[in-house]
């Protein structure tokens, strides 16, 4: 009888360990597109996913030739919650993707600062323009300054955006 009830206990403790693990993983997706090509097969995509219990967004890219054959690139962003999308559009012949995000940074003091990337699925290039480290390398001498710079990310965009 304890065995029975020991082996029940055990079982509603690991029920309930895999829903806390699901449900604190559990997200939605904000944005997310996909381009297919007939001729060569080949879908592109981007998807942005925030979390519902924890302040963090997650950017995904793809390119998939085949259902187990492709590339998946994913950047995760902790204490950055995408407020809303102000725009996404294809470029550069629809092998580009831009985004142009309003984010928040939730750390000691909140703040809200726009945030705008492009990744060139053709030469596997991404490019950003914000306030935010976001993927970069925060370098303590050099700051910000090898950073792409707004007028730099605004040329891009105008080469790509056709």
């Amino acid at each position: 009888m304890k065995k029975r009830i020991a082996l029940a206990l055990s079982a509603v403790a690991f029920l309930l360990l895999v829903f806390v693990i699901i449900a604190w993983n559990a997200k939605y997706t904000v944005v997310s597109d996909t381009k297919y090509d007939s001729f060569s097969g080949v879908s592109i995509g981007y998807k942005i996913e925030q979390f519902y219990f924890w302040k963090s967004s997650r950017i995904l890219f793809w390119n998939r030739r085949a259902p187990f054959v492709g590339t998946d690139i994913s950047f995760d962003l902790p204490s950055l919650t995408i407020r809303e999308v102000k725009e996404n559009r294809w470029i550069n012949l629809e092998k580009a993707i831009y985004l142009d995000l309003d984010a928040t940074y939730h750390d000691s003091m909140i703040s809200n600062v726009p945030a705008r990337i492009i990744y060139d699925f053709h030469r596997g290039e991404i490019h950003a323009s914000s306030r935010y480290t976001l993927w970069r390398i925060w370098n303590p001498e050099l700051k910000s300054e090898g950073w792409m710079s707004d007028g730099e990310f605004d040329l891009l965009l105008k080469k790509l955006d056709r």
